[in-house]
């Protein structure tokens, strides 16, 4: 997400933004592990980045993004209210797909669907799969 003033190119990379001043969650942060991942997908180490802050409050992370200083990556959940009401651009990383679909291939995640899920949530789990 950057501020409404900056405009990026949708799909963007990681390796796009290292340029850019970036805000962190706290670092033991759901947000923060799922950002690790993507990073490392992308070939970017976290001293690539010009980290400038990191919060313990999505919604700190999220005004101060709106304030101008600077940019940073949540899920698209988290950022939809500020979006909506055009506070923030959001866009969408090409990392997050490869991200998610290596979450779904997890053997945690293949145990649990096999011997959790119902019939219906089986469903909706195979049709969230990125193809490859």
């Amino acid at each position: 997400m950057t501020p409404a003033n900056l405009q990026l190119r949708n799909k963007i990379s990681i390796s796009d933004l290292v340029d850019y001043p970036f805000l962190f969650r706290k670092s033991d942060s759901g947000t923060q592990a799922t950002l690790e991942k993507m990073l490392n997908i992308a070939g970017v180490s976290l001293s690539q980045l010009q980290v400038v802050g990191y919060f313990d409050s999505m919604e700190a992370l999220k005004q101060s993004v709106k304030e101008g200083i600077g940019i940073s990556i949540i899920s698209a959940i988290a950022a939809l209210d500020y979006v909506n009401c055009k506070f923030i651009n959001a866009y969408e990383l090409a990392e997050a797909f490869m991200s998610f679909s290596l979450e779904l291939s997890s053997p945690f995640l293949k145990q649990y669907h096999t011997n959790f899920l119902t019939d219906s949530n089986k469903r909706g789990y195979d049709n969230a799969r990125v193809p490859k």
